[in-house]
């Protein structure tokens, strides 16, 4: 006999919308961000049924869960398949329902089973390492969890619809925080989570906000509210944090992904409902490279996953990222310019050149750069060594505590 899961409340809501809407979506010019996709409808490799978590490694490779085929799918940052483990049931290393996925420091995955209520931990090639969890609402146990998050001090954060709980790296149970409702520090449906510099941002689905705690789980702020706008939500499903502190919701039902500042000050927005490039049908979950902030989201009811790198026209938010320098010698640019920028620490960082969409037209530098002043040449050439055409471009610098861009205009 068949056994048919449960869907969680708020993802029926979510289904809901998306049979009483047309599937007839409003064209759209090219979202700046866009930078490439993977997936198509299925349960072989590269495919989906129902991408729910992502997740970025320290070296750029994508972890993705799906949450009808019960397995994760592992990617280059490039969206090439690579390996894949799970497969339904209860046993060690079987997934029933994964849905939130992390990566920690020393790249051991952990997957949030909302059917197992338990959470795995694997190693980044899928070797099982261990578990913890079983049903209850007892320190330790779950019902229904969804998200997870690790911050850089080895813990471990995982939502269930009505409270947050943090564990060790080995799943020793610390602290428990939250409680059914609309008051600070409640939650209707807590789901996507995500960590910055000591707090933890947890997306609060049925009431449409964020809320942001300490690591001990303080209630510090919180903002949004239900509707369409700058800044509001509509059944926000994920949630993640880039190096500078600019945090990224996707916004479910309004088909998009929202950026604010680490104190909620709303910063800009990327996507509508649609199935093009840099569209969305329901993303749910999303993740940042904190080297290069590239973001990935999962798209799900367009069954993929898309890759955006930051806009350099946007604002990019009010941390210290926006503390460096970065210059061109010459603008408009006729042969070639030396592009000046400064590091305030030594760190991993690339220098990229981008066209208005925000696909990589080369790399002039990437590696270990040590603090103070730089200089690079552009010769105005592509990855091939082709000339580029006349038009702008964008200079972008980012990693060691940086995420800096210059618009560039080549004439000939």
């Amino acid at each position: 006999m068949t056994r048919h899961r449960a869907l969680p409340s708020w993802l029926l809501l979510v289904l809901a919308a998306l049979l009483a809407s047309p599937r007839a979506f409003a064209a759209a010019p090219p979202p700046d961000l866009y930078a490439g996709q993977w997936g198509t409808p299925g349960s072989g490799p590269s495919q989906f049924n129902s991408p729910n978590g992502v997740a970025v490694d320290a070296a750029g490779f994508v972890y993705v869960t799906d949450y009808v085929n019960n397995v994760v799918q592992k990617f280059t940052p490039a969206g090439a398949f690579i390996r894949q483990w799970g497969g339904g049931g209860t046993a060690s290393g079987q997934l029933n329902a994964p849905y939130g996925i992390a990566v920690d420091h020393t790249f051991k995955v952990y997957v949030v089973e909302y059917g197992n209520n338990r959470v795995s931990k694997f190693d980044s090639s899928g070797v099982f390492l261990g578990k913890w969890g079983s049903p209850g609402l007892g320190n330790g146990q779950f019902q229904n969890p969804t998200g997870v998050a690790v911050d850089d001090s080895a813990n471990v954060y995982v939502t269930e619809p009505r409270r947050v709980q943090k564990f060790t790296y080995s799943g020793t149970f610390l602290v428990k925080w939250g409680g059914p409702g609309s008051g600070d520090g409640q939650f209707i449906n807590a789901n996507g989570i995500a960590c910055f510099d000591g707090r933890i941002y947890v997306v609060d689905t049925g009431n449409n906000r964020v809320q942001r705690f300490s690591r001990t789980g303080a209630f510090e702020l919180k903002w949004g509210v239900s509707g369409s706008g700058d800044g509001q939500f509509t059944q926000p499903a994920g949630c993640a944090a880039d190096r500078a502190g600019t945090v990224y919701v996707t916004d479910t039902n309004n088909h998009r992904v929202e950026r604010f500042n680490p104190n909620g000050v709303y910063l800009g927005q990327f996507g509508i409902a649609g199935s093009g490039d840099g569209q969305f049908s329901y993303p749910f979950g999303a993740a940042v490279h904190r080297a290069n902030y590239e973001v990935y989201v999962a798209d799900t009811f367009n069954y993929r996953v898309q890759r955006f790198v930051p806009n350099p026209v946007a604002g990019l938010g009010d941390g210290p990222a926006l503390a460096a320098r970065l210059v061109s010698a010459r603008n408009p640019v006729r042969a070639a310019t030396t592009l000046r920028y400064s590091l305030p620490r030594a760190g991993a960082a690339r220098l990229d050149i981008l066209d208005p969409a925000g696909r990589r037209v080369r790399t002039l530098e990437s590696g270990t750069l040590g603090a103070g002043e730089h200089s690079t040449v552009w010769d105005l050439r592509d990855a091939a060594g082709a000339p580029v055409r006349p038009g702008a471009y964008f200079a972008r610098l980012a990693g060691a505590g940086v995420l800096r861009s210059v618009k560039l205009v080549v004439v000939r």
